[in-house]
């Protein structure tokens, strides 16, 4: 969740329906786990306040923001890129418990650090709790644009995201610890990495956020979707407070869920052929408008583009649902010379017709 400064009503919202939030969740699926971490952006200028009281900063320097960033509360909290406070559990209980130890935090401009802390909860599998063989979904809640890679360079940060898990144990959550030494991450970075960890993300924005371009890259979340994969990311829109979070964690699952599609794997040509309630997606890649529960069915046929000797094992993904491991023995070429059909018709009666061609006799 974005913690920045005009998110304090949505985290009202958050504490509020922590338990319905749950109750909903325990409808949709009787093994689910839920985790949480939150995101503001780095302690650089001009990203956030380098001095050590940034809401005094704040008030100074831009006037009344400071009032929605604190929102009655005493003052805003010092900025920080992700920290994950809750590792995936199935305790309901749990989640209200780290709402209430959560605040809202000061920073100066609008994009946050979005995909940086998007990616730390991506590939950090151990400290998060991913299970395997689950499907594995990641909401991000926020109502502002995002820093990309390069963006680093306005506060001295050249050095490039490794992509790498970064977090660190500290009391009550893990923290993030690179967050000054790098640049933020490319939506490349974060692609791939969603595709590695078989993890779909889910954007849940406010709806000026998704309808204006006011990210720092003038990319925005549907056209960010569009760049990760449409069987990997999907955008939400949410209310400004969070208040319709729970029908809209509902929705979004049901997005997820909805389309049951095979990923393009490079070098392979694959093919999808309804068995049970499977009704063939736009661009043929799998089952269309599958329900909570339905079970489907569908063959799936593989090409190989380029004919190589060797045996291969190469991996089926299926977003959401894991991967199917292949064995693919590749037959370059048919051993046809061994059924030769001597005076064939198509070669006037008077030659062989061998592996679809004549050997004529004169």
């Amino acid at each position: 969740m974005d913690l920045s400064g005009s998110q304090a009503s949505d985290l009202d919202s958050l504490k509020s329906l922590s338990n319905s939030i749950t109750d909903e969740l325990e409808s949709i699926s009787s093994q689910f786990t839920i985790g949480f971490g939150s995101f503001v952006d780095k302690i650089a200028y001009p990203f956030a306040s380098t001095l050590q009281n940034g809401s005094d900063y704040l008030t100074r320097h831009l006037g009344n923001m400071v009032i929605e960033c604190a929102n009655g509360r005493a003052s805003c909290g010092p900025t920080y890129v992700y920290r994950h406070h809750l590792p995936l559990t199935s305790d309901s209980g749990q989640l209200s418990e780290v709402l209430d130890n959560v605040t809202i935090r000061g920073n100066l401009d609008v994009p946050e650090a979005t995909l940086e802390a998007l990616l730390q909860s991506v590939v950090c599998l151990d400290e998060v709790g991913w299970r395997n063989g689950s499907l594995r979904i990641v909401m991000v809640l926020t109502d502002a644009g995002f820093k990309t890679a390069l963006d680093g360079r306005a506060a001295a940060l050249v050095t490039r995201n490794d992509g790498e898990c970064h977090l660190e144990p500290e009391e009550g959550f893990y923290d993030y610890s690179r967050g000054p030494e790098q640049d933020f991450p490319s939506i490349y970075q974060v692609r791939e990495k969603l595709i590695e960890n078989d993890i779909i993300t889910i954007f849940a924005v406010a709806e000026d956020v998704v309808r204006n371009r006011i990210s720092t890259d003038n990319i925005v979340y549907r056209e960010l979707a569009e760049e990760i994969g449409r069987s990997r990311a999907f955008v939400q829109t949410i209310a400004n407070d969070s208040a319709d979070i729970v029908s809209v964690i509902r929705m979004a699952y049901e997005s997820v869920t909805r389309d049951i599609v095979v990923d393009s794997v490079s070098g392979l040509t694959i093919g999808i052929a309804p068995v049970l309630n499977c009704n063939l997606t736009s661009d043929g890649r799998g089952c269309a408008n599958v329900a909570i529960e339905d079970l489907v069915s569908f063959n799936v046929t593989v090409t190989m583009d380029q004919c190589l000797k060797d045996m291969q094992t190469r991996l089926l993904p299926l977003p959401g649902f894991g991967n199917v491991e292949l064995t693919l023995v590749p037959i370059c070429e048919c051993n046809c010379s061994s059924q030769m059909i001597s005076n064939h018709t198509s070669c006037n009666g008077t030659g062989s017709l061998v592996c679809g061609a004549c050997d004529c006799s004169e």
